[in-house]
């Protein structure tokens, strides 16, 4: 909900002539807007309606086109399924210790949620989106750690599952929020922690982290992010100026990570230390920085890019899915070796994929191959303990390279069977079924052979 998105109909022109029509975008039965689209003669062509749904909830979306053809094709109806925004928790420390932290944190709280009331029309959830139109991507919740503790304590994890993602502001009893926070994490949430200047002897934990925290540099003039290529997925981004450049944020105060060989680094220093680093931990996903967002670490708070990097920090920890989905190229945390005392047996396309042991769990490292990784259920029969082993990885190419994979057959034909649609297995039976449903099912083959037969029978 608030989101910008938009809705893309294909028409298609199944006549010997070219048309030019309008085509109509209706939700819940209001009309949104008309858009002019010509078709070539057995061509199609894409119209897009650029919608923002500011409330969530289910919406039926129906187009039609206004075509005085065949009345049954000229109409298309699915159903909208909006999820609410996303709901960020911010644990920080207690702010009359550290006045600083205190506007680091209203820094962050701008940053996640920057617009206090919608300036949209207020009598329709559904608008066109404009340069006017604000509405926050993030619902955010701040709580001092003490007060987060003591909820988890009367609530149980119940307390965290009502958040996507939670972020750790400078917080000092490191380890044990890390302890409460370990099986929100392992089942799906996101974790951000942005690190006080104390942290580096706070980090025993039995959550698997992506580094450990190991120097903290002061550097006076300060280093820049670097401006080079960015490779890692959502982060892309940055490449454009159109998000601002991030290369101008400067960092005075930062750390320096160790142990970093199944991390995946998502944005560097000009002088290669890594800047924010991740990794998946079973469902969920980490996301470490090296430095916080006060601005005796940085003036990151000051520049045009600081809401889109916090902002896109945040859409990187919680995922498109609570699914482990990696870009390729990525490492991925499947298990413990206290899990399994043995490398587990993972497949991608009937291949054998082989797994690494570093710090005491099974990873897969830099995946090569995009595809459904699956776990062989000899390895699920051998789990040793209770903890959430994944039975499937998701591995996405990225953006830049997206293939369409065909569906196996048997697979298709499953699916058929769920749903409204028909299977076809050559392209030219297409054109046979499209007239039938047009038309109705030709007969006259039948009609002359029965003519024929009752000719020679008599």
């Amino acid at each position: 909900a608030g989101k910008p998105t938009s809705l893309l109909y294909r028409v298609t022109n199944h006549g010997n002539s070219p048309i030019q029509t309008s085509v109509t975008l209706h939700i819940d039965g209001q009309p949104i807007q008309s858009n002019e689209v010509t078709v070539a003669a057995t061509k199609s062509s894409v119209v897009e309606f650029p919608i923002l749904i500011s409330a969530s909830g289910s919406y039926l979306a129906e187009s039609s086109l206004d075509d005085p053809g065949f009345v049954a094709d000229n109409r298309a109806v699915r159903l909208l399924e909006v999820a609410e925004a996303p709901r960020i928790l911010v644990i920080h420390v207690e702010l009359s210790s550290d006045p600083a932290i205190a506007k680091g944190l209203s820094y962050l709280e701008l940053a996640l949620a920057p617009f206090g009331t919608s300036t949209s029309d207020p009598t329709s959830n559904v608008q066109l989106p404009s340069d006017t139109t604000q509405f926050n991507r993030f619902a955010v919740t701040s709580l001092d750690e003490a007060t987060a503790i003591r909820s988890f304590e009367s609530e149980g994890i119940d307390f965290f599952e009502d958040f996507q993602a939670i972020i750790l502001l400078e917080t000092k009893p490191l380890a044990e929020l890390l302890r409460l926070i370990e099986p929100y994490v392992r089942n799906g949430g996101g974790l951000l922690i942005l690190p006080s200047d104390k942290q580096a002897d706070q980090l025993p934990s039995s959550l698997p982290l992506p580094a450990r925290f190991d120097e903290f540099v002061y550097q006076e003039d300060g280093l820049r992010v670097a401006a080079t290529q960015i490779q890692a997925p959502g982060f892309q981004v940055f490449n454009s100026k159109s998000a601002g450049q991030i290369a101008d944020i400067q960092f005075k105060n930062w750390w320096r990570f160790s142990d970093l060989e199944s991390a995946n680094t998502l944005l560097s220093l000009s002088n290669g230390d890594p800047l924010l680093i991740s990794k998946t931990i079973d469902l969920g996903r980490i996301v470490m920085s090296a430095a916080s967002v006060g601005e005796a670490r940085s003036d990151m708070a000051f520049r045009p890019a600081f809401v889109a990097l916090i902002q896109t920090t945040i859409e990187y920890c919680i995922g498109e899915s609570q699914n482990p989905n990696l870009q390729c190229g990525e490492s991925f945390n499947l298990c413990s070796t206290e899990t399994l005392e043995k490398p587990p047996e993972l497949f991608v396309d009937e291949q054998k994929v082989e797994l690494q042991e570093i710090s005491g769990d099974w990873v897969l490292q830099n995946t090569r191959y995009a595809g459904i990784y699956s776990v062989a259920e000899d390895t699920l029969g051998s789990v040793l303990s209770s903890e959430p082993l994944c039975e499937k990885i998701v591995v996405e190419p990225n953006a830049s390279e997206f293939v369409f994979t065909r569906l196996d057959q048997k697979e298709f034909s499953q699916i058929k069977q769920r749903h409204s649609s028909s299977l076809h297995t050559k392209a030219r039976e297409f054109q046979t079924v499209l007239n039938e449903q047009r038309a109705g099912r030709e007969i006259w083959r039948w009609l002359l052979a029965a003519t024929l037969l009752f000719l020679v029978l008599e």
